[in-house]
C-alpha cells in the first residue's frame, strides 16, 4: 500500500518520502496495514476520501477529475480468481 499512497501525493507533486509514509500509514513488517490507513494522509493536509462498496461509476466520476483513486480490491469477487479472496490496492 505504500507504493500505491506514494504514487498519488507524487501525481499531486507533493512527494512524501517512503519511510514517512511507512509511519503514517502504520505498516507492520510480514503484515502491511489497514486500508482504511489511508486516511492518514489528511495529516499531510491532502484530501482523502474514504468509502467502502464503492461503484465503477464512482471511479468514473474520480478519473474524470482528474483525481488519482487508490482501491481495495477483493479478488474472491473476480470469477476469473478461481475464488481465492486476496487484498489487493490499487492505483
Amino acid at each position: 500500500m505504500i507504493a500505491c499512497s506514494a504514487m498519488c501525493p507524487e501525481y499531486l507533486q507533493r512527494p512524501v518520502p517512503h519511510r514517512q509514509l511507512a509511519r503514517l500509514l502504520n505498516v507492520q513488517r510480514g503484515f502491511g496495514t489497514q486500508f482504511s490507513s489511508i486516511l492518514n494522509l489528511r495529516q499531510l493536509d491532502i484530501d482523502v476520501s474514504y468509502q467502502q462498496y464503492g461503484t465503477l461509476e464512482d471511479l468514473y466520476q474520480l478519473l474524470d477529475k482528474g483525481l488519482p483513486p487508490i482501491v481495495s480490491v477483493q479478488t474472491g469477487e473476480l470469477p476469473y480468481w478461481n475464488s481465492v479472496n486476496v487484498y489487493h490496492v490499487i492505483v
